[in-house]
């Protein structure tokens, strides 16, 4: 008798698999299944990262995009705890998505990390100032900076690569438009996620009104220097910056020193 069947399961047990292999077969996971998460394979012992090669990049161009964007902003933040559990996807509309670059990532055409980008002339109110912050004017000049707000991504692919992709685009974003600084509030972990890219607390606090009042530090981001590694972590830079450093030099946007030049080439050997 012919078994008809187009597939065969097998049982296998990884004896001493190492770290590489591990991880491959997360990302092969990841990509190919779809039961697969990145919380369910950490609790199976898998290192659990992820290739930009995994993700799609762009912005949001659709009705429909964007009504999966704040629902992803909707679902990310009730996670986090900064909105309440009954609050609804139109909550995260306001004027800034108008005027705004939204930055989408996609995993199998589903929207699962999104960040939004603005542009401001002087006489703008900002994303910071409309939540009761102070934006650092008296820091460098808006015109100057983009503004980025709303970060979120899909709680189930938390712990992956996403974010460092999502911060390398943002920034690339930036540099594309004759922006040096970036500059946002943020609170919780990726507070300290952010200090490891190159951002740095202003020193101002404040409560942010539309995130239940929690408390918020603006944080201000050189990329101009962060491209050369300074303040940030070898970790960071490798998988932020590395190829951010190529781009701007040839384009003669930074002139690193020979300090500079050697801490790059260090990070980019143990990062």
């Amino acid at each position: 008798v012919v078994d008809t069947k187009e597939y065969l399961v097998l049982g296998v047990r990884l004896v001493r698999p190492d770290e590489i292999l591990l991880q491959s077969l997360s990302e092969y996971l990841l990509n190919f299944s779809d039961d697969a998460t990145s919380g369910s394979l950490r609790a199976e012992g898998f290192h659990v990262g992820m290739s930009s090669r995994a993700f799609d990049f762009g912005y949001v161009k659709t009705e429909s995009e964007y009504e999966e964007v704040l629902e992803l902003r909707r679902r990310s933040y009730v996670s986090s705890k900064k909105v309440a559990d009954d609050v609804d996807a139109s909550y995260f509309v306001d004027e800034f998505d108008a005027r705004s670059r939204i930055l989408i990532v996609k995993k199998k055409g589903r929207i699962v990390g999104s960040v939004r980008v603005t542009f401001h002339e002087e006489s703008d109110a900002t994303h910071i100032e409309s939540d009761g912050g102070q934006f650092p004017r008296d820091r460098v000049s808006i015109s100057d900076c983009a503004e980025v707000s709303r970060a979120c991504s899909d709680p189930e692919m938390r712990g992956l690569d996403l974010a460092y992709q999502l911060q390398a685009h943002m920034v690339l974003l930036a540099i594309k438009n004759q922006k040096r600084y970036l500059v946002g509030g943020t609170a919780g972990p990726l507070t300290k996620f952010w200090e490891n890219a190159g951002f740095r607390k202003t020193g101002e606090r404040y409560t942010n009104r539309s995130l239940s009042g929690i408390p918020h530090d603006v944080m201000i981001l050189d990329t101009h220097r962060a491209a050369m590694g300074i303040d940030v972590s070898p970790r960071s830079w490798k998988r932020i910056y590395a190829n951010l450093y190529g781009y701007m030099l040839d384009r003669q946007l930074i002139e690193p020193s020979g300090l500079d030049s050697f801490r790059t080439a260090f990070y980019k050997l143990i990062g």
